[in-house]
């Protein structure tokens, strides 16, 4: 996977892991994105150095910057580390009921009233692991040290401090379990967690101008058959609308982030009486009756676990949503019309791999993001759970006589770094993009449009692998690694030109004009019975019809970086179908007719069955599991 990289971080060579999450700060510098705390250790010998150091880096990149990553200076790499104890646990399913138990919020360093002990015992997890004393102890000791390093570990000693003071979301589940996780990830991975923007306006803002930059408040709200009716100032993906429609119809959505906001105000104050800038942030559902939830984390007790890293959440599906979309008509003739993919030229991030020319370019904290900059996007590691909301959407035009300015028009600018913060034209700002998550079939460019498909698949199968009818799923990369979070298999270059088929591995071209190929998944599943499957689906451009997924098994139950090359090529031959048209031989009522025929696929993959995208009433979790239940029966060779 290719993930931008993080400024913040030391520039070396070194290993680390992302140990915990710390304190908000609400403004920094010239920065409309808040800021906070997370502390990482260095992986010596695959072991863990217990001195701990603490960066400060823009709070929307905790969906990137997750808790048990690993990462080598400024990048971050395959895999999460595991090593936490024997209890570590991956894909854990929790259901909550919170009319019966209420959530409620608790300090890291928290004792349970009815035992004394520690929420979370030190031996089974600790923050700061005792290196604010060492801090402390090398300071008054050593007569060795410069200015400057003095001043380092004095900021050491206090990050480390508020590292302690850091807030848990507790959840009592339906089978009593008591359930922790860090505020911030629940707040990065339950909150809107396609849309990093509305989630800095919802830790910066008052919630009426949060929700104000999204929908029309005076005319949205809770109609008489209990819909939420929302205006909206532009298009949003059904993540997003939940939060919208019940952040401001809600009542119990509204008094919950209420407590988040009066969390975010409480501050110290330093010895001239100022506030200090850091903030703990009291992070509650916004999900008024139940839940559901899958992660990764340590069981502390049998029925205490520590969910460290949230895999899927669901919605709250209670009241239908009616988006509202306001249309304009211009009469007038367009201004300057420019072709291509629409908002933010130039490609983007992925969470399983870089389509686009950004890989490079890293996350600068303390700025803004310029309007006239090139942009990227990243999708989001949280699959959604069960049912989305229903959801209807509602058009009402106007017209207008003045002519309709394009805008969001990159003008050049050479990027120098990315920033998830609020666009403007300053020239602070000038070479700084936009870094946005995608919503699915949202109000995001061409190109993020066309990843629908993939993203529906990768959550379809997240799901049932968190519903335990996959036993296990690992997604592929270009080079046939084997990683638990998704990840995209890209086409070779080389296969640009092959057989007549000059363009269809060619996806599209950045600013820059160099060549973006496509991107397919390719998944490796067991299944509880033990049978390993692979599934396939690939990229789409606009308006491309005719593509199949593909559920195949191989001979040994690997695919080896040789076999992915010969398999995409056979692909972009096809031109991503896998039948042809053909005409038979018999007749109906005296008519030839046309009949299909599956296309010849490379000799390691053992059986295969073709998997279809007709619509239908069943979700794609029941379409999915559907194959393969019936895998053994249809497969051919």
């Amino acid at each position: 996977m290719n993930y931008p990289p993080i400024a913040s971080f030391p520039n070396d060579q070194q290993l680390r892991v992302v140990w915990g999450f710390g304190s908000v700060h609400v403004s920094h510098n010239l920065s409309t994105a808040p800021h906070f705390l997370v502390s990482l250790r260095s992986i010596v010998d695959n072991r863990l150095d217990e001195y701990e150091t603490v960066y400060k880096i823009p709070l929307a990149q905790a969906d990137i910057v997750r808790l048990g990553t690993v990462w080598l200076g400024q990048r971050r790499v395959e895999g999460f580390w595991a090593q936490y104890s024997k209890t570590y646990e991956r894909s854990v399913v929790f259901d909550f009921d919170f009319i019966n138990s209420p959530p409620s919020s608790i300090e890291f360093s928290e004792k349970d009233p009815s035992t004394d002990y520690y929420q979370i015992p030190p031996f089974a997890y600790s923050l700061a692991f005792g290196t604010k004393s060492k801090i402390n102890t090398k300071l008054k000791s050593s007569d060795n040290l410069n200015e400057e390093e003095t001043r380092d570990l004095k900021r050491q000693a206090v990050y480390l401090g508020q590292m302690s003071k850091s807030k848990l979301t507790k959840l009592i589940s339906n089978d009593e379990c008591t359930v922790l996780i860090p505020s911030i990830e629940f707040l990065t991975s339950c909150y809107t967690p396609r849309e990093q923007q509305l989630r800095n306006k919802v830790v910066n803002l008052n919630l009426d101008d949060a929700l104000a930059d999204y929908i029309d408040l005076d005319e949205s709200g809770e109609n008489k058959l209990g819909e939420y009716d929302l205006y909206m100032k532009s298009r949003k993906h059904q993540t997003n609308l939940a939060f919208l429609g019940y952040a401001h119809g809600n009542a119990v959505t509204k008094e919950r982030l209420r407590v988040l906001r009066n969390s975010l105000t409480k501050a110290n104050k330093d010895p001239s009486g100022r506030n200090y800038p850091d903030r703990h942030p009291d992070v509650l559902p916004y999900h008024p009756e139940s839940m559901r939830l899958s992660g990764d984390g340590i069981w502390i007790d049998d029925q205490t676990f520590l969910m460290l890293r949230v895999r899927g959440c669901s919605l709250p599906t209670t009241h239908k949503i009616n988006q509202v979309l306001m249309e304009t008509i211009y009469t007038g003739l367009e201004d300057d019309p420019i072709q291509g993919t629409g908002e933010n030229n130039g490609g983007g991030f992925t969470a399983g791999g870089a389509i686009g020319n950004f890989q490079d370019v890293p996350i600068i904290p303390g700025t803004d993001p310029n309007v006239n900059a090139a942009g990227a996007h990243i999708l989001s590691e949280v699959m959604i759970l069960g049912k989305s909301p229903d959801v209807e959407d509602f058009v009402e035009t106007t017209q207008s006589d003045i002519k309709r300015r394009n805008k969001n028009r990159a003008d050049g600018q050479k990027l120098r770094g990315l920033s998830s913060g609020e666009l403007n034209s300053s020239k602070n700002s000038e070479g700084i993009g936009q870094l946005k998550q995608s919503e699915r079939g949202g109000d995001t460019t061409e190109y993020v449009n066309q990843l629908e498909i993939l993203d529906t698949v990768k959550n379809a199968l997240l799901s049932l692998f968190a519903s335990q009818k996959i036993k296990e799923l690992e997604f592929l990369d270009s080079l046939t690694n084997l990683n638990l979070m998704p990840a995209f298999v890209s086409f070779p270059t080389k296969l640009i030109g092959q057989k007549n088929n000059s363009s269809w591995a060619v996806y599209c071209k950045n600013q820059y004009n160099q060549v973006i190929t496509r991107v397919a998944l390719l998944v490796k599943m067991t299944m509880p019975d033990g049978t390993v499957l692979f599934f396939f689906e690939i990229q789409r451009k606009p308006n491309e019809k005719g593509f199949s997924g593909l559920i195949f098994e191989t001979y040994d139950n690997t695919v080896s970086s040789s076999q992915l090359y010969e398999f995409l090529s056979k692909v972009v031959e096809y031109q991503g179908k896998f039948r042809r048209r053909v005409k038979s031989t018999s007749t109906i009522e005296g008519e030839k007719r046309k009949t299909s025929q599956r296309k010849e696929l490379p000799s390691f993959i053992k059986k295969s069955v073709i998997f279809e995208h007709r619509k239908g009433s069943r979700t794609w979790e029941d379409k999915i599991l559907f194959e393969l239940i019936g895998y053994s029966s249809k497969a051919s060779q």
